[in-house]
């Protein structure tokens, strides 16, 4: 069944509109004293500099990551493009929607703007985050998932036609 493109050219729009004000909104509230301090979460406004988690923060190779960035978002919509499932359609459309926002955010502040940080009593996870990360992790997760059922189907396949 192909399923129609037009109904999910939006994710990626919605994934950005959600990120972009979600990042202003943690502006305004850092700005204004503001916090949120809870057992489980707390925000902190970090501007990430570097590609992932900071790496090449101040690097001469900059260049070469951001455009190794762009050509692969270029390939990630032509895969979302031809994609006819709906799994696949979905997540494609969260990882170029959060990838296209973070894009965004250097292109216009130089640096991504962090603001999400999660712990469990005692354990805090390491790293600072924003909507974007979580829509691009959400999206690879999708991919996975239908990359292990395919792998498993086959495999099964194969044991049931021995």
């Amino acid at each position: 069944m192909i399923y129609s493109m037009n109904y999910y050219t939006w994710i990626p729009f919605f994934v950005m509109a959600i990120d972009q004000m979600s990042k202003r909104i943690a502006m305004h509230w850092h700005y204004n004293n503001i916090l949120i301090k809870s057992p489980y979460l707390e925000s902190k406004i970090v501007w990430n500099k570097g590609v992932s988690f900071g790496m090449f923060g101040t690097s001469y190779y900059n260049v070469l990551v951001y455009c190794a960035i762009f050509i692969s978002i270029i390939l990630v919509i032509i895969t979302w493009a031809k994609s006819k499932n709906k799994f696949d359609i979905i997540a494609w459309g969260l990882i170029v929607g959060g990838g296209l926002s973070n894009l965004w955010d250097r292109w216009f502040f130089g640096a991504v703007l962090d603001f999400i940080s999660i712990s469990f009593y005692d354990l805090q996870f390491p790293w600072i985050f924003n909507v974007a990360d979580i829509a691009i992790t959400i999206g690879a997760l999708l991919l996975i998932r239908r990359f292990f059922i395919k792998t498993s189907k086959k495999a099964s396949i194969t044991e049931k036609s021995k």
